[in-house]
């Protein structure tokens, strides 16, 4: 049995730095392997249709795998405010698998570091809380190594990214798809980037760049962990809760003295490493419940660390960073241009966790939030997606112009990532 992923927020009010790999966007030309395919609600106006491509095509300017990811797109009045939510198919594939797999696909310095702190047993160990085998207690939030999780969650685009088979599933959007986002239409979104973000209106593009990097595997089962644990739900063993491949890399300094990743829901600082956890990289949030309050497969929304920060402004443009290219290409995307390697990338991790500061921003200020929306009512497992980084705020607006078989998880569980972005009028919104 395994569980779908709990949705995910973003809340407004924080800015991440904005980054914008031009340079890279512009170098992958005809390199663009990986493709978009929508179908769209009959409410999606022509302008979100729009959106929708031009998000997609900044993904497929940075990514070149040859892999179709096929995205349903509504419209509708989310629930609880969000800005938008996304729930991705995900696919319960063999840890050993998984592992060749990134092994045979290296394709940058940073890849061959990644797949060689990696366990090679069959076993996943990792360091867990919260569940019934706890030798602590059942449900204890004191840590320890398990050894008990033989397979890991990837969404089925990103299995695909793996060269994992993945069968075709309606699963998630009642015809086959990869992964499925709504947008509120009841907020106010800027569709229309070249004249800047307007004031109080949300980065259409940006924001569903965000959701589609959740469908991409950015996303983390410490969620589920989060949100069925004592005292809401279980215990439950371990097992139950499967890592990601974003997980893999997830560690605390508790952690990597143990040499394993950190798959534990409290407040512990948690990191993105590349090396068994002896270099830091960028801050992961950590748990909706047990957490810091920012659902676990974002970045923490402080920093300017990317576009799948957990938090993000109205008013400001989000863009792809390098630390959201770096995470991608470690969990099996290919990358058009490589982040800087190989003998600075580590020292580029510890001594700035990738961070640019490229902002640029006109006109009004945001002022960052003082309170962040509590967790909507009916927050039920699901996935992770969420809103991003920002820029730019517009003055004045102008009218707008083999064996590689992976099974899809049981019926009930085959959801993954959700993200939703809940917002406060007149401040910031939190992203699921």
């Amino acid at each position: 049995m395994s569980f779908a992923m709990p949705r995910q927020r973003l809340l407004p009010g924080l800015r991440p730095g904005a980054l914008l790999l031009a340079g890279l966007l512009a170098a992958a030309g005809s390199a663009q392997a990986l493709d978009f395919r929508f179908n769209y609600s009959s409410n999606v106006p022509l302008a979100a249709q729009q959106g929708m491509a031009a998000a997609a095509a900044h993904w497929s300017a940075a990514l070149t795998d040859p892999v179709t990811v096929v995205i349903s797109v509504g419209a509708v009045a989310v629930p609880g405010g969000a800005v938008a939510d996304a729930q991705a198919l995900s696919v319960e594939t063999p840890y050993s698998l998984a592992r060749s797999r990134m092994l045979a696909d290296r394709s940058s310095q940073a890849d061959n570091i990644a797949v060689a702190s990696l366990a090679t047993t069959r076993s996943l160990p990792r360091l867990v809380n919260r569940t019934r085998d706890n030798p602590a207690g059942a449900g204890a939030l004191q840590t320890y190594v398990d050894n008990t999780s033989f397979s890991i969650s990837l969404t089925s685009a990103n299995a695909r990214a793996l060269g994992v088979v993945v069968g075709a599933s309606a699963a998630v959007c009642g015809i086959v798809c990869d992964a499925f986002i709504r947008f509120n239409s009841t907020v106010a979104f800027d569709f229309d980037r070249s004249d800047g973000i307007a004031a109080g209106q949300y980065d259409f593009i940006g924001v569903m760049q965000h959701e589609i990097g959740h469908a991409l595997g950015f996303v983390s089962g410490v969620d589920i962990l989060d949100g069925l644990s004592p005292p809401t739900a279980g215990p439950f063993t371990a097992e139950i809760f499967q890592s990601t491949a974003l997980d893999l890399f997830r560690y605390s300094s508790d952690s990597a003295a143990r040499g394993v990743a950190d798959f534990s829901a409290d407040t512990r600082p948690k990191y993105f490493s590349l090396d068994r956890g002896a270099t830091a990289g960028p801050g992961f949030a950590l748990g909706d419940v047990h957490g810091d309050g920012w659902q676990a497969g974002h970045w923490q929304p402080v920093g300017g660390l990317g576009l799948m920060a957990a938090s993000g402004l109205p008013g400001t443009q989000l863009d792809i960073s390098a630390n959201d290219l770096l995470a991608m290409d470690v969990i099996g995307w290919n990358l058009a241009a490589p982040v800087p390697e190989p003998a600075s990338l580590l020292l580029w991790l510890a001594g700035g966790a990738l961070l640019a500061g490229l902002a640029r921003r006109r006109g009004q200020h945001c002022t960052s939030m003082a309170d962040r929306p509590a967790s909507s009512a009916g927050h039920t497992p699901g996935a992770t997606m969420a809103k991003s980084q920002q820029r730019s705020t517009k003055e004045a607006k102008k009218p707008k112009k083999d064996d590689s078989a992976a099974k899809p998880l049981s019926p009930g569980a085959v959801s993954a990532p959700i993200t939703t972005v809940v917002m406060k009028k007149g401040k910031e919104a939190k992203l699921k």
